[in-house]
């Protein structure tokens, strides 16, 4: 995948992912929510706990409390949005306030905070459109947000890059498809028709 814009800083694209992935929510139609996404089958319902359950993860990296590994998953959350509002809002408050040069232990080793951060700020874009299928509003990625996508995955081993809980075989976008389609097939995305 190529980029011809320059990714943000991570706190930036962080803060921005926050603010679009929050707009496309606010889009979803109250009988929308059980609406399939081209996320692993998902309903817009499972995504947005999903990036609930991430954003999780990404406030133990900023606040330095212990980061726990691994994919999240949906869970059982009746109330999409219940958990939504005080993650974003806490996030945006450490995102603020956090030194992106301490270091931290990961299950990936020893990283600073904005190598833990670049991750999920690329699943806040990723998952905003998976959401905006599932309701039928093709959502475009603004330049810097797909930019910090791009930039976060190249850097991903591709068995990494498409183990479970990451993203799965590229597939082929049409040829007069638009950027943002064109990176969500390099995902793994197919869009819904």
């Amino acid at each position: 995948m190529t980029n011809n814009t320059a990714p943000p800083a991570v706190d930036e694209a962080f803060l921005h992912g926050l603010s679009f992935f929050d707009e496309v929510l606010s889009r979803v139609p109250d009988d929308k929510w059980d609406a399939p996404s081209p996320c692993a089958g998902w309903s817009a319902r499972d995504v947005v706990a999903h990036v609930v359950g991430t954003m999780t993860k990404g406030l133990a990296v900023l606040t330095g409390s212990e980061y726990p590994g691994g994919p999240s998953e949906p869970g059982d959350q009746p109330d999409p949005m219940a958990g939504w509002p005080d993650i974003r809002d806490r996030l945006r408050e450490a995102v603020n306030n956090a030194p992106l040069d301490r270091e931290l232990d990961s299950p990936q080793g020893r990283r600073t905070v904005a190598d833990g951060l670049r991750f999920p700020a690329a699943d806040l874009a990723v998952h905003a459109w998976d959401i905006g299928e599932a309701i039928g509003r093709r959502v475009q990625l603004p330049d810097d947000l797909r930019a910090h996508v791009v930039a976060t995955c190249e850097r991903v081993p591709e068995d990494v890059l498409r183990s479970p809980g990451r993203f799965g075989p590229e597939r082929q976008a049409p040829a007069d498809a638009d950027e943002t389609t064109k990176l969500m097939a390099w995902l793994g995305r197919e869009p819904m028709v």
